[in-house]
């Protein structure tokens, strides 16, 4: 099942210097989650509208060696129907490691490569929210 999560991204700050160096910063908000045969997320597992889900997205920085976007940058990364489910991949994805192997709601495995981790790309919060599947 097809879904689209929109996550806002909302510039709060940027300036640049005579230097060339720059900097931003913004604040995200997982919005909503809804029903959409174009979605930019697939389930394992049958959704109503009005079902609850969990949702685990990230917000990272990246940016160049002039300057910073703070959290500038979203990533839904996995929707479960349960919240044990979630918590467990949770928990996975806030390790070290680059690549985790989830499971999916409906036992499937899924591989998500981090893409935060580097120099320039700099994890700023996972979270983990719960929604009502919207139309």
């Amino acid at each position: 099942m097809q879904l689209d999560n929109q996550i806002t991204n909302t510039c709060t700050h940027y300036e640049t210097h005579d230097d060339g160096t720059w900097n931003a910063a913004y604040t995200n908000k997982l919005e909503s989650v809804m029903i959409n045969s174009q979605g930019n997320m697939t389930t394992d597992f049958i959704v109503n509208v009005g079902d609850i889900v969990y949702v685990i997205w990230a917000e990272y920085s990246s940016g160049d060696a002039n300057g910073i976007g703070l959290n500038g940058n979203t990533e839904a990364i996995q929707i479960y129907k349960t919240l044990a489910s979630a918590d467990a991949a949770f928990a996975l994805i806030n390790n070290s490691v680059p690549t985790v192997s989830l499971t999916s709601e409906g036992g499937n495995p899924v591989s998500f490569t981090k893409p935060w981790g580097s120099q320039y790309n700099v994890l700023g919060a996972v979270h983990l929210n719960v929604r009502f599947v919207e139309i």
